[in-house]
Parts: C-alpha cells; sequence; structure tokens
C-alpha cells in the first residue's frame, strides 16, 4: 500500500472520529495522551495542546497509585474492555464517563491503548434519581397499611409488610418470586391471565377486579384489586393495590342467609294466607249448598269472588322470585278470566278485550285495587248487559310514573240517569269507594248513552 493510499485512509478515519461526537484518545503504556479528538477536549474543557503529552491519570478522579499501576495492563492483556470513571475537568466539574477501551499491540515495548469515551454523566443521574426514587417509593409503599405488590409476569417481585400478612406470610421472602397464581381460585386463572395480558397491552381492564385468594396460613380471603402497568427496577410490571374485603363478604352471605330465610318464610305465610282463604271460600260453598234463597246464594258467590281475588294475590307472591311487588297487568289478566269461568253460563255470553301496560305494585295496593277491578267486572256481567246476556267488557290499563289508570268499559245499557256513586248504598259501591280511599286515588264513572255502556276509570299513583 502506498503512502498517499495510507495518508487519505488516515485522513478518512480523522474525518470519522471527529464526526461521531464521541471522545477519543490514544495514550501509549506510560498513560501519556498521543492523541485526541476535538469532542474528548470538549469533554473536560482543555485544548488539544493542553491535553497531548499530558498523562491519562491526572483527569482520573479517585484511582489510587496501586490501581495506576495495574489498570494499564490488565487494559492490554485482555483484547477489549469497559470501564466507568470519573473524570474531572479544567472547571472543576466531575463527569461520569464509559470508557470502551481496545488495545494496539505494536511490540513488546511499544504498545498502545485506543480508548472510545462516552459523557454518561446526565445519564448516571438520571439512574440515580430513578434509584433514589424507588428508595423512597419502597420505603413508603413498606409502610403503607394497605396490601401493595408488583408482579412481573404473574410472578411476584415486590411486596410490602401489609400484603405479606394479608397472604398469611411471615416475611417477603415467603412471597417473592411465587407466581400469583399459587394463590389464586383455579377457576380464575385463565380470566386473571387474560387481565394480565390486557394491562401488559395497555388496553383497559376493569378498575376492580374481586376474587378469592388461598393463603399461606390456609385462610381464604376475599380481595378486590387495583391494577397498573408500571416499570420497576428498568423492568415492565404491573403494580397492585389489594383491598382485604374478606369480613365485608362474610357479612353479605349472612345477610343473603337471613334475607333468603325470611323471604322462604314470607313466600310460606303467602301460601298459608292464600289456602286459609280458600277454606273460607270452601265454608262459604258448604253454606250456598245450604241454601235455597237465590238472592242469598248470589250474596255468597260474590263474597267468594272477593275472596278468591285475595287468594290470588297471595299466589302470586308465593310464585314470584321477588316478594316486593307484583306483574299486576299479568294479574289482572288472570282475575278476570277468573270471574269469567265464575260467571260464565247459558245466560252470559260476554266477550273481553284486554290491552294492559306492563306494571308492578306491592302488596299494600294490589289487593284493594284487585279486588274494585273485581267488583266492577262483577257488576258488568251482573248489571250492564240485557236480558240476553251478550256484550264485551274492554279492560285497560295505562302507566306512566308514577300514575297508573285503569278503564273498564261495557257496551252494556248505560248508567241511570240519576246515578250517583256517592248515594249508592250497595256493598259493591261501598267497597269501591272505601278501596279507592286506601290507594289515595279517585275514580269515575261515565254513561256513554242509552245502550252504548258505560265506561269506569280508576287512577292513582304507584307507590
Amino acid at each position: 500500500m502506498g503512502a498517499k493510499v495510507r495518508e487519505e485512509i488516515a485522513e478518512q478515519f480523522n474525518c470519522v472520529v471527529e464526526g461521531l461526537g464521541i471522545g477519543y484518545l490514544v495514550i501509549d503504556e506510560n498513560a501519556h495522551i498521543c492523541d485526541v479528538n476535538r469532542a474528548y477536549c470538549e469533554l473536560l474543557g482543555y485544548s488539544e495542546e493542553e491535553l497531548l503529552d499530558s498523562g491519562f491519570y491526572q483527569f482520573c478522579v479517585n484511582l489510587s497509585k496501586s490501581e495506576q499501576g495495574t489498570l494499564l495492563t490488565s487494559w492490554i492483556q485482555k483484547e477489549g474492555t469497559t470501564a466507568e470513571m470519573s473524570h474531572k475537568t479544567k472547571g472543576g466539574d466531575v463527569r461520569e464517563v464509559e470508557l470502551n477501551v481496545v488495545p494496539v499491540i505494536q511490540s513488546a515495548e511499544n504498545n498502545y491503548l485506543t480508548i472510545w469515551a462516552r459523557d454518561i454523566t446526565d445519564q448516571k443521574k438520571a439512574k440515580r434519581r430513578i434509584r433514589e426514587s424507588e428508595e423512597r417509593w419502597k420505603q413508603l409503599v413498606s409502610e403503607n397499611p394497605q396490601p401493595i405488590q408488583i408482579t412481573q409476569d404473574a410472578v411476584i417481585t415486590f411486596i410490602n409488610n401489609a400484603g405479606v400478612e394479608l397472604y398469611g406470610g411471615r416475611s417477603q421472602d415467603d412471597l417473592i418470586g411465587r407466581s400469583v397464581y399459587d394463590f389464586s381460585d383455579p377457576e380464575r386463572i385463565e380470566e386473571i391471565e387474560n387481565r394480565k395480558k390486557r394491562l401488559e397491552n395497555g388496553n383497559p381492564v376493569d378498575e376492580v377486579f374481586e376474587h378469592k385468594i388461598n393463603c399461606l396460613d390456609g385462610e381464604e380471603r376475599y380481595v378486590q384489586i387495583y391494577s397498573i402497568p408500571t416499570v420497576y427496577e428498568d423492568k415492565p410490571t404491573i403494580q397492585s393495590v389489594i383491598y382485604d374485603v374478606t369480613d365485608q363478604k362474610k357479612k353479605e352471605h349472612r345477610i343473603k342467609a337471613s334475607l333468603d330465610e325470611k323471604e322462604t318464610l314470607l313466600k310460606e305465610i303467602h301460601h298459608r294466607v292464600k289456602n286459609n282463604l280458600a277454606i273460607i271460600s270452601g265454608l262459604l260453598e258448604l253454606q250456598v249448598l245450604n241454601t235455597e234463597d237465590q238472592s242469598t246464594i248470589g250474596i255468597l258467590r260474590d263474597s267468594q269472588q272477593r275472596i278468591k281475588s285475595m287468594a290470588m294475590i297471595h299466589e302470586k307472591l308465593y310464585e314470584s322470585e321477588a316478594l316486593a311487588d307484583i306483574g299486576f297487568d299479568r294479574h289482572l289478566r288472570e282475575l278476570v278470566e277468573s270471574i269469567r269461568q265464575t260467571y260464565s253460563s247459558d245466560e252470559y255470553d260476554v266477550d273481553i278485550s284486554y290491552d294492559l301496560d306492563p306494571a308492578s305494585l306491592e302488596i299494600e295496593q294490589a289487593i284493594p285495587c284487585s279486588l274494585i277491578v273485581n267488583e266492577m267486572v262483577v257488576n258488568c256481567y251482573k248489571h250492564a248487559f240485557a236480558p240476553d246476556g251478550q256484550g264485551t267488557i274492554k279492560l285497560a290499563s295505562k302507566y306512566e310514573e308514577p300514575k297508573l289508570t285503569i278503564t273498564i268499559q261495557d257496551d252494556g245499557l248505560g248508567l241511570p240517569e240519576d246515578f250517583d256513586i256517592d248515594n249508592q248504598n250497595t256493598l259493591g259501591m261501598n267497597l269501591i269507594q272505601t278501596l279507592t280511599g286506601q290507594l289515595d286515588g279517585d275514580v269515575q264513572f261515565t254513561s256513554l248513552g242509552k245502550n252504548q255502556g258505560t265506561e269506569f276509570e280508576l287512577r292513582f299513583n304507584v307507590e
């Protein structure tokens, strides 16, 4: 290779060295600086002339004489090495420098080291701040009365004292390195794994996750876990805050057991009330069989129908899942069909149509409302139609919260011209007025015209 070519290669190399922005220097086996680039000069704040033929060690901080004596020898004996050293600048500052050292062996007496120097002061400071922050975080978390744990790929890498106590351990060593699946309900491991993957991928999850853990001391505890993805010791992890809700769960179970017991008892009460009403109806039936007076029989039949109306309410409550209310639209249909069956005969040929909005009533309103409808429909059968007994009854309900309006319309003879509900002394009308008062509602009778029928309307607020 000619001298000119070597010069061109050297020139190109120098351009690369200057353009990298990384400090570069060459020292001999006596630690004298033989060559240096602009970046290294700027790093230390010296000119090239000041650095050339200077001793490398004079810029190194906290390096003893014995360390100076062995350092270069060890570097020369290695093919390449990396080290971190503190350098003192011309202005008195200390910079942390990462050195990549490569020996260049020319002869037994003539050895050199090429060194690439990168300023890592800011990086080291940042790491120190992170480390100090982590130490402060550890101290705060360790003293936190709330259990906190950090996991990486479901393995516990950190847990505070409260967490150790929650899991029934004696020290952190009992937990760190263990998989959370070791303590989880086996039936929910797949669900926990899916939640972990979503957190790791930054996807949204439910804020709180509730499940049961099997502790080291053999206890089962119910917990609510709030988790977020985070970084711990430079690794992606999941940080979780754990709330022990075991006592709350036990109270809920006791309350539920108590409610189930009371619900069973209430259903049994409704069942017995229904049976007792059936017994009363049966006694009335015996009275009917021993009575020949048709007027008396009619009164007894009406009483039986009223009792049946109340019994149907208790039967509905006995059969329903919720004792608080009754699906009243369905009940109305069943009630009127029951009346149809009771009064259907060759004497009556009545069609009934329904237009009922869904609505639910509590028993305190369901019974009086049911009795009112019973009275009105029975009255239609007994008084509304001509002697041939043919006609139509339309039953409608409209629920516009909170008001429920029930309308019963027939196409029968209509009301007498002098009809006044306040002057009616029949048992049925007195019942309607009394029961309407219990509902805090109001009723209205409207004659649609002679032989055009009557419309009855009941309105009250649903509680």
